[in-house]
């Protein structure tokens, strides 16, 4: 391992901090480059690119902190005694911010999804390529003869960054077949004549969640629930969130979802209108039957004074 590059007296340069730098640089090429394919601003796209990457950054060590909370929050910008970044605190992070620059631009958000996914997964790889060479991409301990043995460690551990960059290049190689073929896919397509944009990033999103279900199982973990770490909660939650999504694009909407809520709404609304009339007709009733009484009265008096 490799975690200092070069050291000038106090001041360091570490394999995490350039691999950080490559992907920042390498990742917003890419993403720039397909935007501008794509036909979008690559002026505000570039600007987005680069306060989303400064957004994930702090929103990755946020989470990496709280889900260790034996670290401490005093850890939090101690990123040389305590490495680590969390990647479902860069996707949480990043997704809202992309979804408020959508909104505000007036973009298509699945459309720039797609396109920036062929940005995030190279500068996954650099990243996990930097953890790797700093001696903090490691997991549980394992007696597999591809175990490594890390520094401060006197056992072999799981090279959880290896596997993320063998699995992420396979994944990156997909998504460039996928591009060519998803919009012919007619299940997809549904009563469309052309696919909806978002397929590329949701089946990102979909696999790599499942991924990483796999993968805490062989990970440090710290926190538990119901015997599953975090981790798996959170990649089986954003797993079953693209699933849905991915059905609603496929024109096939929610309506095994949404329609038994839409009919017990209007049940009540029935039954509440049903309930007003009723009472309508009732205070409208005893209304009539006053009049009639005190006009019954009033035409009985006058008839006495005559």
């Amino acid at each position: 391992m490799i975690p200092t590059l070069i050291q000038f007296g106090p001041l360091a340069i570490t394999s995490l901090g350039v691999s950080l730098f490559a992907a920042l640089l390498i990742g917003s090429f890419f993403s720039w480059k397909k935007g501008k394919e794509d036909n979008l601003d690559p002026e505000p796209l570039m600007d987005g690119i680069i306060i989303s990457s400064i957004i994930e950054f702090f929103g990755a060590r946020l989470i990496f902190i709280l889900t260790h909370p034996e670290l401490g929050f005093k850890a939090y910008f101690n990123f040389m005694k305590f490495p680590g970044f969390s990647y479902y605190g860069a996707l949480i992070s990043g997704v809202i911010f992309w979804i408020y620059f959508c909104k505000t631009h007036k973009w298509d958000f699945y459309k720039l999804a797609d396109v920036l996914v062929f940005g995030i997964i190279p500068a996954q790889i650099l990243i996990n390529l930097g953890t790797f060479f700093d001696g903090s991409g490691y997991g549980a301990k394992t007696k597999l003869p591809w175990g490594i043995v890390f520094p401060g460690l006197s056992y072999k551990a799981h090279p959880i960054s290896l596997y993320q960059i063998i699995f992420l290049g396979i994944l990156l190689w997909w998504i460039y077949k996928l591009e060519r073929q998803y919009r012919f896919f007619s299940w997809y397509k549904g009563k469309r004549a052309v696919a909806a944009p978002g397929f590329l990033f949701l089946t990102y999103l979909l696999t790599f969640a499942v991924f990483r279900f796999v993968l805490e199982f062989v990970s440090n973990k710290s926190l538990y629930l119901l015997n599953l770490s975090i981790g798996n909660w959170i990649s089986l939650g954003i797993f079953l969130i693209g699933l849905i999504i991915l059905y609603e694009r496929t024109d096939r909407g929610l309506g095994f979802l949404t329609d038994p809520v839409k009919k017990f709404l209007a049940r009540r609304q029935q039954q509440k209108s049903g309930k007003v009339t009723s009472e309508r007709r009732e205070i409208s009733k005893r209304k009539i039957e006053y009049l009639e009484k005190r006009s019954f009265h009033i035409k009985t008096g006058m008839d006495a004074k005559k």
